[in-house]
C-alpha cells in the first residue's frame, strides 16, 4: 500500500486529516498547498496511493493541483475535500469528493472506496 498525501492549507485541518488516517494504519504525507502536492507528486510518483486535497488554497487551489496531478499521472487518485458544497461539481479531475465538516468514518469509507479496499 502506498502513502496517503493530505494537503491542506489549515494546519489544524491538516493535522486532523492525518491524523485520522494515519490511526487507521495508512502511512502519511502532507503539504500546505497545491504547488507543494504536485511537486511531492511528482517526486514520489507511484509511492503515494491517493491526495486527499482542500479545494480552496492560497496559491494554486487544489482544482488547479488536481489538474497538474492529473496531467503528470492519469492514473492518480484524487479526492477533493471542501467547506463549500458546491465544490463537489468540481471534480473532472478528481476521484471523489467530501464536505467538510466530515466524521472520521465517513472520510475512512471515502478513502477505502477510492482505493479499491
Amino acid at each position: 500500500m502506498g502513502k496517503l498525501l493530505v494537503v491542506d492549507d489549515d494546519e489544524l485541518m491538516l493535522g486532523c486529516v492525518a491524523a485520522i488516517l494515519a490511526a487507521a494504519g495508512y502511512e502519511i504525507v502532507t503539504a500546505q498547498g497545491g504547488a507543494q502536492a504536485v511537486q511531492l507528486c511528482q517526486a514520489m510518483g507511484s509511492d503515494i496511493a491517493a491526495v486527499i486535497m482542500d479545494v480552496m488554497m492560497p496559491g494554486m487551489s487544489g482544482i488547479m493541483a488536481a489538474k497538474q496531478i492529473r496531467a503528470n499521472d492519469r492514473r492518480a487518485r484524487i479526492i477533493l475535500m471542501s467547506g463549500v458544497s458546491t465544490h463537489g461539481q468540481a471534480l473532472e479531475d478528481a476521484d471523489a469528493f467530501i464536505a467538510k465538516p466530515f466524521r472520521s468514518a465517513e472520510l475512512l469509507a471515502l478513502v477505502r472506496k477510492t482505493l479499491g479496499d
